[in-house]
């Protein structure tokens, strides 16, 4: 079954789950593809795909690299079927990118561990979380992680805290310059900026309802098997598991003061909570029950296809 079939780490399973993917991708945005068949829309909405199987390619190596989970591709697996309940999260472009570039700066953040490379790698996480939030700005929350990196793995020297600012002005300087350049305009820091929105009223649709209902249920009663597990780990990995779980809060912190909320935002969770939902499932001692926690979420995301069939009829 679904469990037994996917405990292993195969090139297969990652070639499942892309082309899994991309029936739920085309099935969402069909009607925005059949809208404009020109080239350039046909490759702008592949790109956007690429982006997403990039991001899932990034979050497989960011695990299997630092031992976050056992070795099996339920991490991928949990990904797509995050994507599937929430549909909307594969519909916004500008969150599929800024999510993309989250997960760059994830990736390079939890291997500041191995202390090679730190001022770097600091450099670089700062730069993927400053070019994320040129795309959606709330992003920038997740500088704090950095922070938080900083804190867990000791390398608090005063060079390595001005590296990340120091990223994020080299940035300020090439949007700047593109700014002049392509529209003889200095860069707008108030478009920049977005405001803050605690109106879930957009949230009334049953497919939305459902596909939240089941992520917040999974990630509360995941997370608490999680910081068991956490708990009961040596200091040297602990470090890494509790910064995945930092990941989560700062993405839930995003949802919450989200200006427009439209699901979209939950991309953003969907990376440490795929790592924290695998952790979860590896401590099910009854592989009746763990084969049936992966069918609920299979059945979850055939309702909401469903019922998206219906509404559009």
């Amino acid at each position: 079954m679904i469990t037994s079939f996917f405990k292993t780490t195969k090139p297969f399973h990652f070639v499942l789950v892309s082309l899994i993917l991309f029936f739920i991708f085309y099935y969402y945005r069909k009607d925005l593809i059949l809208e404009d068949l020109s080239l350039v829309s046909i490759a702008q909405h592949f790109a956007i795909y690429l982006a997403l199987i990039f991001s899932i390619a990034i979050q497989a190596f960011l695990v299997t690299k630092n031992n976050l989970t056992q070795k099996s591709s339920f991490n991928i697996v949990f990904l797509v079927l995050f994507l599937g309940i929430t549909p909307s999260t594969l519909i916004d472009n500008n969150l599929v990118l800024s999510n993309l570039f989250i997960v760059l700066a994830l990736r390079r953040l939890v291997s500041l561990k191995s202390n090679i490379d730190v001022k770097k790698k600091l450099f670089d996480a700062a730069f993927w979380i400053g070019i994320a939030s040129l795309f959606y700005f709330w992003a920038i929350l997740f500088f704090v992680l950095i922070v938080f990196a900083m804190l867990l793995y000791t390398i608090g020297h005063f060079k390595n805290w001005v590296i990340p600012f120091t990223a994020i002005i080299v940035l300020l300087i090439c949007v700047t310059a593109y700014s002049i350049l392509v529209s003889n305009t200095f860069f707008d820091i108030e478009n920049y900026i977005s405001t803050v929105s605690f109106d879930l009223s957009n949230y009334n649709k049953i497919t939305l309802i459902i596909g939240i209902t089941v992520i917040i249920t999974i990630t509360i009663w995941a997370m608490f098997f999680y910081i068991k597990k956490i708990q009961n780990l040596v200091r040297a990995k602990r470090t890494s598991y509790v910064l995945i779980l930092y990941a989560l809060f700062i993405a839930l912190a995003i949802v919450i003061i989200s200006p427009e909320k439209s699901g979209s935002e939950f991309i953003f969770v969907f990376t440490p909570l795929a790592i924290i939902s695998t952790n979860y499932l590896e401590t099910i001692e009854d592989s009746w029950f763990a084969e049936l926690f992966m069918w609920f979420l299979v059945i979850t995301v055939i309702v909401i296809l469903m019922l998206q069939f219906f509404t559009i009829s």
